[in-house]
C-alpha cells in the first residue's frame, strides 16, 4: 500500500510522541503487522485516526519523523 495523506486537518485525533501512547501504539503496530518496518520507517513522530480519502473511512495514521504519512488498520491483524 502506498503512502497516504489525510485530508489536511481531518485528523479525529493525534497522539503525539511524548506519550506513552504512542509507545504502546508502536509496539502493536510491530508486533501484528505484516509490514512494520515499512509502516514505521524514519520512527514514530505520532499517530493519528482519521478520515481515508481513497477508503471513504476513518483508519489510523502513522505519521513518521520525516513528515510522511502512512495508514494501517488493526482490525486487519490476527
Amino acid at each position: 500500500m502506498e503512502e497516504t495523506e489525510p485530508v489536511a486537518n481531518q485528523a479525529l485525533a493525534t497522539v503525539e510522541k511524548e506519550e506513552t501512547s504512542v509507545e504502546k501504539i508502536s509496539d502493536s503496530l510491530k508486533k501484528g503487522h505484516s509490514e512494520p518496518k515499512r509502516k514505521i520507517g524514519t520512527g514514530v513522530r505520532a499517530f493519528q485516526i482519521g478520515y481515508h480519502p481513497k477508503f471513504k473511512s476513518c483508519c489510523f495514521f502513522v505519521v513518521k519523523e520525516d513528515d510522511s504519512v502512512d495508514d494501517f488498520n488493526f482490525s486487519k491483524w490476527d
